[in-house]
């Protein structure tokens, strides 16, 4: 009988343990879907982002870079395959970044337009030429 309750202890506090990394993890977290700013200077940026964490921007509906991203303090480090960045997310769900060459003076303001990142639909003309933004 004293076996039976040390076992059932120990099964509760691994689960508690379990439960508790599990929300922390959640708590770092963008909700998943869809984000998409205004048109800019000419360009739409939109990103899609996954429950796991990985992310794909896109401008003009081309993908520019792909990736995934950590929270560090107030903002979250996206590394891409292009470059690195940071991203803030207001109490708002929107999300603000910056890309010089579209917008050297302002955040850009991508604001969810979806939950389901599938539903994405994508440009694959001109991705280069798009790509080129990003580090200029």
């Amino acid at each position: 009988m004293r076996k039976t309750y040390k076992q059932a202890l120990c099964f509760f506090f691994a689960g508690a343990v379990f439960w508790m990394a599990g929300c922390g993890k959640e708590e770092g977290r963008i909700p998943n879907g869809i984000y998409e700013s205004e048109k800019i200077h000419g360009y739409t940026v939109q990103m899609t982002i996954e429950e796991d964490g990985r992310f794909v921007e896109y401008i003009d509906r081309r993908p520019v870079q792909e990736g995934s991203y950590t929270k560090e303090d107030e903002a979250y480090v996206f590394e891409g395959d292009q470059t690195t960045f940071e991203v803030t997310l207001t109490e708002e769900n929107t999300l603000e970044l910056f890309i010089s060459s579209i917008d050297a003076n302002y955040a850009i303001v991508l604001e969810r337009t979806g939950s389901d990142p599938a539903d994405f639909e994508e440009e694959t003309q001109g991705i280069s030429n798009y790509r080129t933004l990003l580090t200029q």
